[in-house]
């Protein structure tokens, strides 16, 4: 945990530890505030990382979640939730179905569980782990040309 504006904190592997040791099985999970109703209330911006390794056979049979990160409000308290499922050995869909208090930043939690059962961006953005270094889609590969005005 980082006490700065906004919070920041962390827990576990990074996506790109976890891609550089478990390679094509990690899955990622981005929930941003934007879509969380307090924060909206609030005008608090931030995000919520999942990072977690598929399953068998892309099931949630086997789903195992490996590392968290939050930035924005109450990201010390909410990285404990995160961390739980691997922590206490409880199965990820357990915390799915965790209720939480409406409207609240750990709804935020709860939504980044539900984004590694359902590809649905009501629960946040899913995709494939990326290593250090490794561009995201919408940005330039390495060594293309950037237009520059004069």
């Amino acid at each position: 945990m980082t006490y700065t504006d906004p919070e920041i904190a962390h827990w576990g592997l990074t996506e790109a530890q976890a891609t550089q040791q478990y390679g094509a099985r990690v899955t990622v999970v981005e929930y941003d505030f934007a879509r969380l109703d307090r924060a909206r209330t609030e005008q608090q911006p931030g995000f919520v990382k999942l990072v977690a390794l598929q399953g068998w056979f892309g099931s949630p049979l086997g789903l195992r979640v490996v590392g968290a990160q939050v930035v924005g409000p109450r990201a010390g308290e909410l990285i404990q939730t995160l961390s739980l499922s691997p922590r206490l050995h409880i199965h990820p869909v357990r915390l799915a179905l965790l209720p939480v208090s409406y409207p609240t930043f750990s709804e935020a939690v709860r939504q980044s569980y539900l984004g590694l059962l359902a590809d649905n961006p009501a629960f946040g953005r899913r995709r494939p782990g990326r290593a250090a270094g490794q561009a995201q889609p919408s940005e330039h590969p390495r060594g293309a040309a950037t237009a520059t005005s004069s």
